[in-house]
């Protein structure tokens, strides 16, 4: 058992710990946006990420929430909310304090339409769940001293289908992370 924990101390000096929670901007695109306005979105982060490998793993969890356009005569507006596990690489991650990431993965998406009502020849927007993928970046800013670090970050969620509610929504948030574990960046 002391092997064990022994042999575990080390692992955890040399991995990297942050979780945060972010808000922001998020755009429709495509025929969304013939539908939708610009929205807001809310989300929480987990990101395990080992020292010395400019590869880590992030989780994340979001809810966004978009009005009707005047155009819009299936419903009164779309809320979407749902996770994404992405591969993060961060570019810099030791030479400076503005360290730049990008990344990519894939995730599930509900999407709810806010009072759905079906017209003539149309569609029914209910409420459906989707899969996504993901892609973007932004850029941390750490310091020897601080493990609470802010961020920025702009990603595209692409959705899988042919309902005029899929396609690509655009976010740009900003947050918060915490750096639970590992070194502290320089």
């Amino acid at each position: 058992m002391l092997a064990i924990l022994a042999g575990a101390a080390p692992l955890a000096a040399q991995t990297r710990v942050d979780i945060g929670g972010f808000g922001g901007l998020s755009l429709p695109t495509n025929e969304a946006a013939d539908l939708y306005n610009a929205g807001y979105t809310l989300g929480g982060t987990f990101r395990y990420h080992p020292e010395d490998w400019p590869l880590g793993l992030q989780f994340d969890g979001q809810y966004m929430t978009h009005v009707r356009d005047d155009r819009n005569q299936f419903d009164g507006g779309l809320d979407m909310y749902g996770g994404s596990v992405s591969a993060v690489f961060s570019l810099y991650p030791e030479v400076s304090s503005i360290v730049p990431y990008l990344l990519v993965g894939g995730g599930l998406f509900n999407l709810t339409a806010q009072n759905a009502r079906q017209l003539p020849d149309s569609l029914v927007y209910g409420s459906q769940t989707k899969p996504a993928i993901v892609f973007g970046g932004g850029f941390e800013y750490r310091t020897w001293t601080s493990r609470l670090i802010p961020y920025i970050d702009l990603r595209m969620i692409g959705l899988f289908g042919s309902d005029p509610r899929e396609g690509a929504y655009i976010t740009i948030t900003g947050g918060l992370k915490y750096v639970l574990g590992g070194k502290r960046p320089r």
